[in-house]
């Protein structure tokens, strides 16, 4: 149900635009931005937490896909990822095994639209993507 984002690897312009929406989004608290992986095909947008520091990869950007989670834009995306540090840094312990990982996700995407900076639209984009991921956790199977 999330769809498909992008999978080219980013240009040197667009991985320039993705460091300064970051820097916005931050705000006066600078965060690393891992930007290691971002010009590879497949690369993906994640927060490390064992690193503690978001990786940039070529799935910031939108891809073709009708799903919240597909036309999200490169802000909304890095707003979650930065939603997963946040809240990592007060002491949240995700859950990375399923069905339990598609919560934690749902909460994420809640969490960052309320994030400064954001336009209607990012957050309306994650608030559909937090409600497709709760979908996904209510219909995985039971014990």
């Amino acid at each position: 149900m999330l769809g498909a984002r992008n999978r080219v690897g980013l240009t040197d312009g667009q991985i320039r635009m993705c460091v300064e929406a970051w820097r916005f989004l931050c705000g006066r608290t600078p965060r690393l931005l891992d930007l290691s992986e971002a010009a590879q095909h497949g690369s993906r947008t994640r927060y490390d937490e064992r690193r503690r520091v978001v990786i940039l990869g070529a799935d910031v950007l939108s891809g073709a896909g009708q799903s919240a989670n597909a036309r999200m834009s490169a802000r909304a995306c890095l707003a979650h990822e930065l939603a997963h540090l946040l809240r990592a840094e007060i002491g949240f312990q995700r859950p990375l095994a399923l069905p339990d990982a598609h919560l934690d996700e749902a909460e994420t995407s809640v969490h960052a639209s309320f994030l400064k900076h954001l336009s209607r639209q990012d957050r309306e984009d994650l608030v559909e993507d937090a409600r497709d991921r709760l979908i996904d956790w209510l219909a995985f199977p039971k014990e």
